[in-house]
């Protein structure tokens, strides 16, 4: 069986280099990198944690892996979970890991053999997923359910509700502040309908509307922050706003605020997903929801091996606050 020392001999690097690369720790040129992961896929390589829970027993453990910790709803979701699986003995264990970081986590989440993973932040490598998939783990969201569990969330109906309320009260210019990179909201069903329906009602976004960033590298309500501050400066018009997530809306808010401008006078806000601090915010900010309770509950039973006639559907529904109410049409 190839060892680390075979792959370093390899890939013409050191062991520590090897280490690094396998455990998304530490710096390691990018060059480099590929070089190393290209030997690994060649050679199968298997680092010893993984072997190790290879061959372990089967556990009652469920991962789920969530890109940061500062955003709530993630906290809502492992609320959720955990009170969902404790209804069948199982226990979740919780793991933030994003982009380089996914296979280090990864090579912890196999060594202790979960039951089940429930992935909130980048795809998988190839090579885990098999791994996983070696284990009996089961997968939900590994690869942007593709060949996992697959559940229909759809924002359709909510972001329409929300598009049409604020062109009713006069909107015409809307921005999307992403936050996200575009590699990472490619799989992101939230900008295409938002780009549908604005262009339905005869405003087709420019490329200059849709505000990428560095989340989740950075925190969502910085992000916000960030975003509202380059507006300011770049002294760009527009009514209205949607983050692509609560935090992100309300560090939108904020420095808004904090120059001086007003919500929703001077620009309605809308987020996505109805975080509980959202409704405490002055003024409440208008949010598309999702039922975290049966997500949690779909996700479990799937892992759990529960059968249920229970629909795979998940309708996201648009809440209306405060930062929406007095959005008025440009003289």
């Amino acid at each position: 069986m190839v060892d680390r020392k075979e792959v370093a001999r390899l890939a013409g690097v050191s062991s520590m280099t090897v280490t690094r690369v396998v455990s998304g720790k530490g710096y390691v040129a990018e060059e480099t990198r590929r070089r190393v992961q290209k030997v690994i896929e060649e050679t199968g390589y298997i680092p010893n944690r993984i072997a190790s829970g290879l061959v372990s027993r089967k556990s009652n453990r469920i991962a789920i892996i969530v890109p940061e910790l500062s955003n709530p709803y993630y906290l809502q979701v492992v609320e959720a979970m955990i009170e969902q699986a404790k209804k069948y003995n199982y226990v979740i264990s919780v793991f933030k890991a994003y982009g380089e970081e996914m296979p280090g986590v990864l090579e912890e989440v196999i060594s202790n053999r979960v039951a089940g993973v429930v992935n909130y932040s980048s795809m998988f490598p190839s090579r885990y997923k098999a791994y996983l998939q070696e284990i009996g783990a089961k997968l939900i969201r590994a690869d942007g359910g593709k060949t996992d569990f697959r559940m229909s969330l759809s924002y359709d109906g909510a972001i329409r509700e929300a598009l049409e309320l604020l062109f009713a009260r006069g909107a015409e210019k809307i921005l999307f502040v992403a936050g996200i990179t575009e590699d990472f909201a490619t799989d992101d069903q939230r900008i295409p309908f938002f780009k549908k329906y604005m262009a339905e009602h005869g405003r087709v976004p420019q490329a200059e509307d849709i505000l990428y960033g560095d989340y989740p590298r950075r925190d969502a309500y910085v992000v916000g922050q960030d975003a509202a501050k380059k507006l300011i400066a770049e002294g760009r018009k527009f009514d209205a706003v949607f983050c692509i997530n609560d935090m992100m809306a309300l560090g939108f808010m904020n420095a808004w605020k904090k120059a001086g401008k007003r919500v929703p006078e001077d620009a309605a806000v809308v987020g996505f997903d109805n975080i509980r601090m959202a409704e405490a915010f002055d003024p409440g900010l208008s949010t598309v929801a999702t039922d975290t309770e049966k997500e949690a509950r779909l996700y479990i039973n799937y892992i759990a091996g529960i059968e249920s006639e229970e629909d795979t559907d998940l309708h996201a529904k648009f809440i209306a606050r405060g930062s929406t109410e007095f959005c008025r049409r440009r003289g």
